[in-house]
């Protein structure tokens, strides 16, 4: 009766609950382990009631009777924290009506206990906890900036459970899509309360949970096998177990679903009690567990430049900006919200889908009668990610001056969120003036899903440069795909640029670029260079791909591949950095598994390219790579990457007009 009240409304229907309930709790004894649940369904009904009507009596026999169902309930049952929350819901009730901190206290009790009730469920304890955030925040005259903290500390504990990992990959995709707004309003707390640091680390633990399961998969055994070797050793098996059934079996005709579901969750399990194990060990209390921001970037201190994290609520952004030298500095961007934000990108996809950009090759003009009309929208939609976004923080940072001829650019890197995945910030500027600031003509931009992919890039790098080893692998006529002679060109020029710089190169061309052919040699050379089709699949991201002569290479195929000893890549196809605010996991696309894969920097495409532009690019960029190489300039945690990029879309610019947006932006540099 209660729950078709919630569905029709009818008010005749809670009347006839409410005379249930209570007559249920009439006729059972003080003491049985019902007694509780029907007293907490009265009191949800009651408040229900309360809600309709507004009778405050109501309300009060709903705080009485949830408050028993509360004490009758042992403590260790699992129903324990479902009672809390009814009874809290009931005083936040009584906190609308009597705005004292005495209320706000006793509601806030109820949900904090709630959440760190830990054999309740993870989503009931969730719920605890945003309950607490979303009571303090509608009264911040009776509250303080420390209790909101500790609710956002809180919640953000929380959800790692959510995504656990002995879910399958869909659902920690969806589970985590619980986790966006949940974040970015941790992260506006701390920044107000001006906890730096604190915002740093809530939006990295944040940003990314799958990846992070992903990454540690990676994560080096050395400290643990040389003191624990038999706790490294099951470690590793169970690693191993969970990366392999992460996707194989979930797309199989032969295993059935729920017996994978059942082997994943068991797999989980024991993982989860092993690392409680590893954890007990002296010296290892912390593996594994999200780091602190100093730890973070410790090891780190040869991060070249500032990272930007772009953290956005309904109406107030903020970019929390660590900087080159560690520090954490916030900067407001008064002009930008979310809605602002959806609106740019609902916009410039527009455009990108007017010009045909979403398969290479297929770039194309609009029609003659609209192209104009496009290009002046183009320009103010890069004006406004330039005013609104990019400006201030280079203002904030000191860095909208020119350099002088011949000085090297700074660098940063972006780590955007929402909406702002699919905006070419590294693109911003003022187009619609001829003198008007461009955000390439003050520093070379960057991307990375998180900070931690970043800096573990940076210590592998600074640890050991390897010398380049490059695989080439073209499709010029992958079979049922439109044809990409330009890869011919593409592959042709790669092998001049080796062969004058002494570099060892293997291409894999046509039939030769089969599925198992280039994951048996992948971790056989530093450098990969794909140019093909790739293609973004957004119902499931995980099989996002790269297609091959006798197949798709999807991103979950990547996620098995050890390439422990991979440095650079280069994804000539179109989609391959293609963010969707629809997808929980952000940076779910091509150029972000390639970094999870190994790899500590990638060239990608936020969007199609035409077939004879990339030849262009990928020569200048491969030439400009090699000469800062071997010019000794670099720093221990770089791989030139970035400033090659820069160099060589800079010179397809300087060909095609800086106003083909759609030709020149598309390249974009991941990682270090």
């Amino acid at each position: 009766l209660q729950s078709r009240f919630e569905r029709l409304g009818e008010l005749d229907d809670l009347e006839q609950a409410i005379a249930a309930q209570r007559r249920a709790v009439e006729l059972t004894p003080e003491r049985h382990l019902d007694k509780p649940i029907w007293l907490s369904n009265l009191g949800r009904s009651l408040q229900s009631r309360f809600e309709r009507l507004g009778e405050l009596g109501d309300l009060e026999q709903a705080i009485v009777a949830s408050r028993r169902a509360v004490e009758l309930t042992p403590d260790g049952h699992p129903n324990k924290a479902v009672s809390l929350i009814v009874l809290g819901v009931s005083l936040v009730a009584q906190l609308d009506q009597e705005k004292t901190k005495r209320n706000l206290d006793g509601a806030l009790l109820c949900f904090m206990t709630a959440s760190a009730h830990l054999v309740g469920s993870p989503s009931t304890r969730l719920k605890a906890a945003r309950w607490a955030v979303r009571t303090l925040v509608d009264y911040p005259e009776l509250s303080t900036p420390d209790k909101l903290m500790s609710a956002h500390t809180v919640t953000i504990g929380i959800l790692p459970e959510i995504v656990w990992l002995g879910h399958s990959m869909k659902r920690r995709f969806e589970e985590s899509g619980t986790a966006g707004s949940l974040v970015t309003s941790a992260v506006h707390a701390a920044i107000t309360v001006n906890a730096l640091s604190q915002a740093a680390e809530w939006l990295e633990a944040g940003r990314s949970f799958v990846w992070s399961q992903i990454l540690s998969f990676r994560n080096p055994l050395d400290d643990l096998q040389k003191q624990h070797p038999d706790l490294a050793h099951r470690l590793r098996i169970v690693h191993d177990q969970l990366q392999s059934s992460a996707h194989t079996a979930s797309y199989s005709d032969y295993v059935p679903a729920t017996d994978h579901a059942d082997h994943r969750r068991g797999l989980a399990i024991e993982y989860g009690h092993i690392l409680a194990e590893v954890r007990r060990q002296s010296g290892f209390e912390n593996y594994l567990r999200r780091k602190k921001l100093s730890a973070l970037v410790s090891s780190s201190t040869s991060l070249n430049g500032d990272v930007a994290f772009l953290n956005m609520r309904r109406s107030r952004c903020h970019a929390l900006i660590i900087r080159a030298d560690c520090a954490a500095t916030a900067v407001s961007l008064p002009k930008l919200s979310s809605r602002r934000a959806g609106k740019l990108r609902s916009q410039w996809l527009s455009y990108i889908e007017q010009h045909n950009a979403r398969e290479r090759g297929m770039v194309k003009a609009p029609p003659r009668n609209r192209c104009h009309l496009n290009d002046i929208s183009a320009a103010r939609i890069l004006g406004r990610i330039w005013r609104w976004i990019v400006h201030p923080v280079l203002q904030a940072l000191g860095l909208n001056e020119r350099q002088s001829n011949g000085n090297r650019l700074p660098h940063i890197t972006w780590c955007p969120t929402g909406s702002l995945t699919q905006l070419p910030l590294h693109a911003a500027g003022m187009y619609e003036d001829d003198a008007g600031r461009h955000v390439y003509d003050f520093v070379v931009s960057s991307y990375t899903p998180s900070l931690s992919a970043l800096t573990r890039g940076v210590d592998a790098i600074a640890k050991q440069r390897p010398h380049p080893s490059v695989l080439v692998v073209t499709q010029p006529d992958t079979p049922k795909l439109p044809p990409l002679p330009g890869t011919v060109i593409e592959g042709e020029r790669l092998q001049e640029v080796f062969t004058k710089s002494r570099i060892g190169c293997s291409a894999l061309n046509r039939e030769r670029a089969t599925l198992a052919t280039v994951r048996a040699v992948l971790d056989n050379h530093t450098w990969l260079h794909l140019a093909c089709h790739g293609s973004q699949d957004l119902a499931d991201p995980l099989q996002s791909a790269f297609s091959l002569h006798d197949g798709r290479l999807s991103l979950a195929d990547l996620m098995t591949t050890t390439a422990d000893n991979v440095e650079l890549a280069f994804l000539s196809a179109c989609q391959t950095a293609v963010g969707d605010e629809k997808i929980p996991e952000e940076s779910m696309h091509l150029a972000a598994g390639m970094l999870a894969v190994g790899f500590k920097g990638v060239i990608a495409t936020m969007w199609s390219i035409r077939d004879d532009d990339a030849p262009l690019v990928v020569e200048a960029y491969y030439k400009k790579l090699l000469e800062l190489r071997a010019s000794g300039t670099l720093g221990s945690g770089e791989t030139g990457a970035a400033y090659a990029l820069h160099d060589a879309t800079k010179r397809l610019r300087e060909n095609v007009g800086e106003k083909e947006f759609v030709r020149w932006a598309p390249f974009v540099h991941f990682g270090i």
